[in-house]
């Protein structure tokens, strides 16, 4: 997270994926001129030419909570209908007829670019829109996560998933070189905070008294346990 790109994902130090990510706090359109495109354009055509990356074995993707029209750079390079002959010949129009100030650098750098260097590139491109506003990412986490937990158990979850998270983040924005955040870290993590909320187990969170449960009737073994060694309700 924000190494050689917003977001890059590696394999033995070797980046495989880069993600620049944009958010808009209101309803956005990417059109073919959009700064969007050309500013990131810009960034991957750095690295190349930083010797940092090599086009074609790298996959780059942009991804946007704003929309796509017809037809256009980002419809063309989406997920579905991929169309990167399209977009090149889009994205080629634009830079010989662009006169926008802040895309003409981006460009500048895509016309100096060889012919199958171009296309390389661009079919290196994915453009993903419409995802989600950070306003709906916890719901977003709960879904991925809904498999994990017993359903009631799943806000709580998704909460101490997103602080580890966080958390962990922050350590890794902070340490100087960064440390990688590893899948298998992840992994062990979700393994272990899903085995908390398991039957016989007892996670350790606060909870409005007026919710709390009967203890006289509950039937789970520790509660029976905390009742034999004379705990209170």
């Amino acid at each position: 997270i924000e190494t050689l790109d917003d977001i890059s994902f590696e394999a033995s130090g070797t980046p495989t994926e880069l993600l620049q990510a944009k958010h808009h706090a209101t309803p956005a359109i990417l059109t073919d001129s959009s700064s969007d495109i050309w500013k990131t354009l810009r960034v991957w055509m750095t690295y190349h030419r930083e010797n940092k990356t090599s086009f074609g074995d790298v996959a780059l993707y942009l991804i946007t909570t704003a929309s796509a029209p017809d037809d256009s750079i980002a419809s063309n390079l989406g997920y579905t209908n991929r169309n990167p002959a399209r977009a090149l010949e889009l994205l080629q129009s634009v830079a010989e007829s662009t006169t926008s100030a802040t895309n003409a650098p981006a460009a500048d750098a895509f016309r100096e670019l060889q012919a199958s260097d171009q296309l390389a590139f661009v079919s290196s491109i994915h453009i993903l829109t419409q995802h989600e506003h950070i306003d709906n990412v916890r719901e977003a986490i709960k879904r991925e996560l809904i498999l994990n937990v017993r359903e009631e158990h799943l806000e709580f979850f998704a909460e101490r998933v997103e602080g580890w998270w966080f958390h962990t983040c922050v350590q890794h924005l902070r340490s100087d070189p960064p440390v990688p955040i590893s899948l298998s870290a992840l992994h062990r993590q979700l393994v272990t905070m899903a085995e908390q909320f398991e039957e016989e187990n007892l996670p350790i969170d606060l909870w409005d008294e007026s919710e709390a449960v009967d203890i006289d009737t509950d039937s789970r073994i520790f509660v029976h346990q905390l009742r034999d060694i004379g705990l209170t309700n």
